[in-house]
C-alpha cells in the first residue's frame, strides 16, 4: 500500500478525534433541544450519559469494523475466511 495514503488517513483519524475532543470540552455538541430542554435537571445528565454510552458504543463497534477491513485491504482475507480453513 502507498504509505501517502496511509499517512493522509491517519493524519484525518487523529484531525477528526481531537475534534471531536474539542467540541466535547466546550459542549457544542449536537443534542435535539426541543426534548433535552423539557428534562429537569437530572434528567439532562441522564440524557448526556446515555449520549455518552451510545457513543462510546458506537466507537467500539466501529474499532471493530475498521479492524475488518483494514485486514481485508492489507491481506485481502477476511475474518470469515480466516477461520473457516
Amino acid at each position: 500500500m502507498n504509505w501517502v495514503f496511509e499517512v493522509c488517513v491517519f493524519l484525518l483519524v487523529w484531525a477528526v478525534l481531537l475534534g471531536i475532543a474539542r467540541i466535547e470540552q466546550r459542549a457544542q455538541h449536537i443534542h435535539v433541544d426541543v426534548l433535552y430542554d423539557q428534562f429537569g435537571p437530572k434528567g439532562q445528565m441522564a440524557a448526556e450519559l446515555l449520549s455518552l454510552v451510545f457513543a462510546a458504543a458506537v466507537a467500539v463497534h466501529l474499532v471493530f469494523i475498521l479492524d475488518r477491513l483494514w485486514r481485508l485491504v492489507t491481506t485481502g482475507e477476511s475474518a470469515k475466511q480466516k477461520h473457516s480453513h
